[in-house]
């Protein structure tokens, strides 16, 4: 099978990365609240910015199989 490579555009990239990175986040913030643990706004802020750019980078080419 060959394999198609085909890069994103940058608001793609971008907003894939924003959606990640705000899902994780609100995730980890759900968890501490679950556990009675106060709402830190730098640590969300963390998970935020740093996942979602990861997210971002990895998902910066789209590859299909043909």
């Amino acid at each position: 099978m060959k394999k198609v490579v085909e890069k994103r555009s940058l608001i793609s990239v971008l907003s894939i990365g924003f959606s990640c990175g705000l899902l994780i986040a609100v995730g980890m913030a759900l968890w501490d609240y679950f556990d009675n643990e106060p709402f830190q706004l730098t640590q969300f802020l963390f998970y935020m910015i740093f996942f979602g750019f990861f997210m971002g980078f990895s998902s910066r080419h789209k590859i299909t199989k043909i």
